[in-house]
């Protein structure tokens, strides 16, 4: 009798702590809702091209050097401009003026220093590419290369993936309340689970021949949602 008695005043303890009420009200939660997953991946090509070009001027001074550096990227600006580019497509990515260790004479001093310019050129339009890509060459540049496409608004994009993954959700959600006789209420949760920015321009997948330009595959950009239903039941 004193065991009966002991055993519920736990139960009543329990019952009214808060705690035990956090996990009995979780658990009537948990049975009037319906967790899914809702998927997406969109296919965009790409709309967007980058590549760099590398110019360098020797001189006997590191100023004569910068100066004919400088000529010589102002030049091929111009060029890019009379095939449709403007300013605001090119970017110095990088600059150095030192000592010309590798080039120097042992005959004259006109190459002891040098001064070089990296500039990366931004292009969306792909017919301008080619026309680009063969104003420079003629300047004779040190190097031209690394050629990579990309996608131009990708949050624009991914906001569309968000969209279909969601719509995704709810087409499950859905589908299984209406099989079983229930009826969905409200959204209770929703977790993005997408990796990253839902896209990757890792693997570049691109090359160039002398009338031929190749932007690759086009780029997936993903998005995944778990989402939590709270589901009625018809009367």
């Amino acid at each position: 009798m004193t065991k009966s008695i002991l055993s519920l005043c736990i139960l009543a303890i329990l019952h009214t702590s808060p705690s035990f009420a956090q996990w009995d009200q979780g658990n009537e939660i948990k049975q009037n809702h319906f967790t899914t997953f809702g998927n997406a991946t969109l296919y965009f090509a790409a709309d967007r091209a980058q590549f760099d070009f590398y110019v360098k001027g020797e001189a006997a001074t590191i100023e004569e050097a910068l100066r004919i550096a400088s000529e010589r990227v102002t030049r091929i600006g111009n060029k890019l401009k009379t095939v449709g580019l403007s300013e605001n497509q090119l970017q110095t990515s990088y600059f150095n003026s030192a000592e010309n260790k590798e080039g120097k004479s042992w005959w004259t001093s006109s190459k002891d220093f040098a001064a070089g310019f990296q500039i990366t050129v931004t292009i969306d339009s792909f017919d301008l590419i080619e026309p680009a890509l063969s104003a420079i060459a003629s300047e004779a540049v040190e190097f031209l290369s690394k050629l990579t496409f990309s996608l131009k608004n990708d949050q624009e994009k991914q906001l569309m993936a968000y969209k279909a993954a969601a719509e995704d959700a709810r087409k499950k959600a859905e589908l299984v309340a209406t099989t079983l006789g229930a009826t969905i209420n409200r959204v209770l949760l929703v977790d993005d689970q997408s990796a990253g920015s839902g896209y990757s321009i890792s693997e570049v997948a691109a090359s160039v021949a002398p009338k031929y330009v190749y932007s690759g595959k086009q780029f997936p950009v993903t998005s995944r949602l778990r989402v939590v239903f709270e589901l009625g039941y018809k009367q």
